[in-house]
């Protein structure tokens, strides 16, 4: 939506609203001069006067962009009460409708200057998209915060299992354990379970892993696999 689109509502707005007054856009307001005969329709002139650029609070989820445009409203014609009469409900038909705010009434003339009120309307625009953020694909985003599992193969007696091997098909990793027994393994997601499969003296054992919880792991062999 662009400005003159925000003036041409409030203009059609005002005409549905007050169908017995003529509408007009106007540059700036001229001297009121005094018309002669009483039969004169009111007439609404319409006077841009300010945009404000406001921009919404730090911390907000509110993204979009907010403009807040100010008109400056008066009723002119040769009958004062109904001049009056005619910003009256201009008046009460702005302040039950959400687009706009109403400031500086004055519904009596005064000083030789006719009825008038401020009418602010409200131009929102989303922001713009940055090219090239869009994902048309779900991803993991777990996985852009990499962890490591570490560990240490023994038997049930406490002994070392050196040259294990460690897979984890998931992640298509696999990894050989020192002669301690211990071994390493990076890159890996930093939350949730994570499959390995543990690989020495011809047996394989499988082990679950959650990552946010164990520090390091400690694969036990079977006591039959200690001798094999």
């Amino acid at each position: 939506m662009h400005i003159d689109d925000v003036s041409r509502s409030v203009e059609d707005w005002l005409r549905r609203e007050i169908a017995d007054a003529d509408i007009a856009f106007v540059s700036r307001f001229e001297t009121v001069r005094e018309e002669a005969g009483g039969d004169q329709r009111p007439r609404v002139e319409i006077c841009f006067r300010s945009i404000e650029h406001r921009k919404p609070d730090r911390g907000s989820l509110q993204r979009d962009d907010v403009f807040a445009l100010t008109y400056r409203l008066r009723v002119v014609g040769s009958d004062a009460l109904a001049n009056q009469h005619v910003l009256s409900r201009i008046y009460f038909s702005a302040r039950e409708n959400p687009d706009f705010d109403v400031e500086g009434v004055r519904i009596e003339a005064a000083d030789s200057e006719p009825p008038c009120l401020s009418l602010v309307a409200r131009l929102v625009r989303p922001p713009k998209a940055v090219r090239g953020a869009i994902v048309t694909e779900p991803h993991d985003v777990r996985m852009r915060f990499l962890g490591r599992i570490e560990g240490k193969v023994v038997t049930e007696a406490g002994t070392p299992v050196g040259e294990a091997r460690i897979d984890a098909p998931d992640l298509g990793k696999s990894v050989v354990a020192d002669t301690g027994g211990r071994f390493a393994i990076t890159g890996v997601p930093a939350a949730g379970p994570v499959s390995l499969i543990v690989t020495a003296r011809n047996k394989s054992v499988d082990v679950s892993v959650d990552v946010e919880r164990e520090m390091e792991v400690v694969v036990v062999f079977p006591k039959e696999s200690e001798h094999a």
